[in-house]
C-alpha cells in the first residue's frame, strides 16, 4: 500500500538529480564520443601493445571520411577544453566565493541577533554563550529552559525586546537581505528548491526590515525562532541548521 508514495518520492529525487546533472552528463558524454571518434579516425598507427586486441577492432578507421571526422572531433574537444578553462572554472570559483561570503554574513547575522536576544532576556551578552548558541540544538535547549521569570527564557526575550534591540536586529536583517539579493543576481541557482527557499527568506527579511521598530514582536521572534532553533511548521524541529544546509548547496 505504501509502495506508490515511496516510488513517487524516489522519482522526484531522481528527476531533481537529473535536472541538476543533465548538462554535465551531456558534456562528459560528448567528450567521450569525440575522443573515441578522434582516435578512430586518426591516421596514426596504433601502438604495438594494443594491436591484435579488442581495442584495435574498436579503433579501426572508417572506410571513408576519416579526415573530416577527425577534424570535427578535435574541434569539439578543443571547444570543451576552452569551455572548462574560460567558463566553468571561473564560474565554479565565483560560485564558491559567493557561497562562502553569504555563509559568513549569515553567521554574523546570527551572532549579532543572538547578542540582542540575550540582552533582551537577561541584560548580558557573553561572547562564549553567543558562540555556543550558534548551534541549533544548544539554542533551542537554552531558550526553552526556565528563566528568571519562572517561564521559558524565550518568553523573557519576547517580553524584554525593546526598541533598541529591534533596531539592531533590523539593521542585521537589512545587511543579510542585501547579501541575498546580490547572491541571487550574481549566480544562477540551478536547484529550484534552493532558489525558492532563498527568495522566501529574502522576502521575509524585507517584510521584517521595512516594518522597522513597529514590527510585530511576535512575528519577529517567530521568524528568529524558526531560523535559530530549527523549527519548521511542516517538519517540526530539525537537528541540523537547515539554512546553512541550503547555502551549502548553492
Amino acid at each position: 500500500m505504501n509502495s506508490t508514495p515511496q516510488h513517487s518520492g524516489r522519482g522526484r529525487v531522481f528527476a531533481k538529480w537529473a535536472r541538476v546533472h543533465v548538462l554535465g552528463g551531456a558534456l562528459w558524454a560528448l567528450f567521450g564520443i569525440s575522443a573515441l571518434l578522434m582516435f578512430k579516425a586518426s591516421e596514426e598507427p596504433l601502438a604495438g601493445p594494443l594491436r591484435t586486441t579488442w581495442i584495435e577492432t574498436v579503433l579501426t578507421p572508417f572506410p571513408v571520411g576519416n579526415q573530416i571526422i577527425f577534424n570535427m572531433a578535435t574541434g569539439v574537444l578543443v571547444s570543451q577544453v576552452m569551455y572548462v578553462l574560460v567558463v566553468w572554472l571561473p564560474g565554479h570559483a565565483k560560485r564558491k566565493r559567493i557561497r562562502k561570503n553569504l555563509k559568513h554574513h549569515y553567521a554574523l547575522f546570527k551572532e549579532q541577533c543572538i547578542y540582542q536576544l540575550l540582552f533582551a532576556s537577561n541584560g548580558v551578552g557573553d561572547p562564549k554563550v553567543v558562540e555556543e548558541l550558534a548551534d541549533i540544538n544548544k539554542f533551542r535547549a537554552y531558550f526553552t529552559a526556565v528563566g528568571p521569570s519562572g517561564g521559558e527564557k524565550w518568553y523573557d526575550v519576547m517580553n524584554g525586546l525593546e526598541a533598541q534591540h529591534v533596531s539592531a536586529i533590523v539593521v542585521e536583517l537589512g545587511i543579510l537581505a542585501e547579501e541575498l539579493k546580490y547572491t541571487l543576481a550574481a549566480i544562477d541557482v540551478g536547484d529550484d528548491e534552493i532558489y525558492a527557499f532563498l527568495k522566501r527568506l529574502s522576502r521575509a527579511i524585507v517584510v521584517l526590515r521595512d516594518g522597522s521598530e513597529n514590527s510585530d514582536i511576535k512575528y519577529l521572534t517567530n521568524f528568529l525562532w524558526e531560523l535559530f532553533a530549527g523549527w519548521s511548521i511542516v517538519t517540526g524541529y530539525q537537528d541540523g541548521d537547515f539554512v546553512l544546509d541550503r547555502l551549502d548547496k548553492i
